[in-house]
Parts: C-alpha cells; structure tokens; sequence
C-alpha cells in the first residue's frame, strides 16, 4: 500500500517540476590571419559578472568552453604574441545552447603605441637611425 501511495504521488509530482534549465557549450577555432590554425593561442572568456576563463587552443586551433550557464552573457576573446582577435558575443537570451565561433587574429593595437611617419624631406632612415634628423 505505502509502495503504491509513493508511486502515485511521484507519478502526479514529476510532470509538474520544470526541467533544469540547459548548460550551453562554446566551441570554436582561432585562426592565423593566413588562415591556418593558430595552435597555443590564448583564449578568454569573459561573462556579465566579469569572471574570466581561460583556454589554450590545440593543434587544429580548436577551444572549447563547457558548462556555461544559460542566464549570462558571454565575450569570448583571443590572443597570440603580438597579435589579438575581435571579440564573439553570446546573450543571454539566445536560445541555443551550443554555439562555435571563429576568431582571426590580427596585428593587435596598443594604446600609446602609433607609430609616426618618417619625415619625408628633413632626412633618411640611417640618418633617423644615427639620431641626426632634427624636428623643427
């Protein structure tokens, strides 16, 4: 009796609950601006809260981010040497929950770091090089 009792109520409570709400996944590959795989480049993902996780792409380029939660937004990011990628965007209120992204990596911009042209007619490069070019 107390068996069948259990079994009932159980039969009557499940249909009831929701189901747990999905993890998503990110994938992805980082490529070299030549188009090949970028292997050993780091990858970083960045959600709302600004927790960052951090991957290193294998041979192929490839990463993955696994068990993310659904109710985030996500900015995922990468870098090698001197080179860096735009970031990729996932929302919150995506319904997917898997998503792959490719980044391409290029020549990364520095603030404070532009380079000024050479003056055209106020010396060469070896005299810039000696320090004998004067700006007026």
């Amino acid at each position: 009796m107390r068996c069948t009792l259990c079994a009932w109520l159980l039969a009557a409570i499940l249909p009831t609950l929701t189901p747990c709400q999905s993890i998503r996944h990110l994938t992805g590959k980082v490529l070299l601006p030549d188009g090949k795989p970028a292997q050993g480049a780091v990858v970083r993902l960045r959600d709302q809260t600004r927790d960052i996780r951090t991957a290193i792409t294998a041979a192929d380029g490839s990463f993955q981010f696994p068990r993310l939660l659904p109710d985030l937004d996500y900015q995922v990011r990468a870098s090698f040497g001197n080179m860096e990628s735009n970031h990729a965007s996932w929302s919150r209120f995506s319904s997917k929950t898997e998503r792959e992204v490719t980044l391409i990596l290029r020549p990364a911009r520095r603030p404070g770091k532009a380079s000024l042209p050479l003056p055209h007619n106020r010396g060469s490069v070896s005299a810039l090089a000696r320090g004998q070019v004067t700006c007026l």
